[in-house]
């Protein structure tokens, strides 16, 4: 959300600012849980990366 519409709106966005704070909306349970976490970014990362020389 756009910071004038949440000083507009008196909102607090809890939302994360990019794909690597996806691992943070959770309290961290364990240091596997949170290494799982770590490798399915990694993966979200991956496939919405795209490679424009592939792209014709």
């Amino acid at each position: 959300m756009p910071k004038e519409y949440a000083v507009a709106g008196e909102v607090d966005s809890d939302q994360p600012s990019c794909l690597d704070n996806l691992v943070d909306i959770y309290p961290k349970e364990g240091e596997a849980e949170f290494q799982d976490r770590k490798a399915f970014v990694d993966l979200l990362k991956g496939l919405l990366h795209l490679e424009s020389d592939k792209i014709e």
